[in-house]
């Protein structure tokens, strides 16, 4: 069945024993993958994206009420969510007009910079959910600019506000506009998994409201 899916080129691979397919090759293949997938499904798309661990995964399950299929894959690990494993894991999520992906963190092992920021099918999307957690580097903001060129809907979504002050939160807020260049009307959204905060706010962005 798999066979029947993936390119010759691909399959053969598969079939080979021993380390038969590179984890940037996977990634490669699947993020192309991606773009076809995103092509053939109706509906509002919106990529969620940004640094690893930042609690992306956790944010869609929140987000739609643990409704979205398939569930995110959420762990404490770096690389919960894995494009570069397998060629037919799953791209897309869907819950009611929304179809979802839960991109893996970027610029790390297994999901490299050089593979993924040329290759992302950012103007495929409706809308942007850029997640981080902390200090922005330079692989965060050069994700940001390709995104912000497809002229498509942002918000930013910084993860952990139960654990900053109301102080803390607007200096965070205007450091990271700054560091990104982000225009004054950019969606900005201080949100917390553990507490909710946040959380409808990137729903209703995400939905288009």
């Amino acid at each position: 069945m798999l066979k029947a899916i993936l390119p010759a080129a691909i399959a053969s691979l598969l079939e080979r024993r021993g380390p038969v397919v590179s984890a940037d090759s996977v990634l490669r293949f699947n993020i192309e993958r991606l773009g076809r997938e995103l092509a053939r499904a109706p509906g509002r798309k919106v990529a969620i994206f940004g640094q690893p661990g930042a609690g992306k995964s956790s944010l869609l399950k929140n987000m739609t009420d643990a409704q979205v299929r398939p569930l995110p894959c959420i762990g404490s690990q770096t690389d919960a969510t894995d494009w570069s494993t397998d060629p037919a894991c799953e791209l897309l999520s869907f819950h009611e007009r929304e179809v979802y992906v839960d991109a893996p963190g970027h610029d790390t092992l297994n999901h490299p910079l050089n593979a993924f920021a040329p290759n992302f099918p950012f103007a495929a999307f409706d809308a942007f959910v850029f997640v981080i957690s902390g200090k922005l580097h330079d692989a965060d903001c050069l994700m940001f600019q390709r995104a912000m060129e497809s002229r498509k809907s942002m918000c930013i979504a910084r993860s952990f506000a139960e654990s900053l002050t109301v102080e803390e939160a607007v200096a965070v807020e205007r450091d990271l506009r700054r560091k990104l260049a982000a225009p004054a009307k950019l969606k900005f959204v201080l949100f917390s998994n553990r507490t909710r905060e946040g959380v409808k706010q990137v729903q209703r962005f995400a939905k288009g409201e």
